[in-house]
């Protein structure tokens, strides 16, 4: 009786150490198939809001031009790129980066609601490698890198600039 017992505390003792290793192995099958940080620059969700990072830019010539957005003051504002919110300027992140293809965007930097309305233009990109667009509420836009890409709108109406 005394070998029954203890082949089957083995046994048990076996399944517990072999159902730990299945679960250790799982998990760690899955954190591989997870992105890492350093691969993904954005939460998933906002990965599919934003516009020619994985495509390429179509064209012989056409290569993708580094467009990074810094917000300036303390304020929260959004930064959105042909209508899709591409980014929002909370307390810590504060700058954006990504490459776009050379051509025309609409943009539009409002405060927390949609309808404030800090700046509007269209940004042409294409012309140098590195564009640097900073802006605050107050302040406006400033753009380095290439300082004809910015082009305001005339008029900043909430209304109307969502119609353009």
């Amino acid at each position: 009786m005394k070998t029954i017992a203890s082949d089957y505390l083995r046994s048990s003792h076996l399944l517990s150490q072999t159902g730990k290793l299945f679960a250790i192995a799982s998990f760690a099958l899955l954190l591989w198939q997870l992105p890492s940080e350093a691969q993904t620059t954005t939460k998933p969700s906002e990965q599919l809001r934003q516009p020619n990072l994985t495509r390429r830019c179509s064209g012989r010539d056409a290569i993708p031009v580094l467009v990074e957005f810094i917000a300036r003051g303390e304020e929260w504002g959004n930064v959105w790129l042909d209508g899709r919110n591409l980014f929002s300027a909370r307390n810590f992140n504060r700058r954006y980066r990504l490459n776009l293809c050379p051509r025309g965007y609409r943009v539009i930097i409002t405060g927390v609601t949609k309808h404030d309305v800090w700046a509007s233009g269209y940004l042409d990109v294409g012309k140098t490698n590195v564009i640097r667009i900073a802006f605050s509420k107050n302040g406006g836009v400033e753009v380095s890198g290439d300082s004809s890409a910015w082009l305001p709108d005339a008029e900043n109406d909430p209304i109307e600039i969502w119609q353009r």
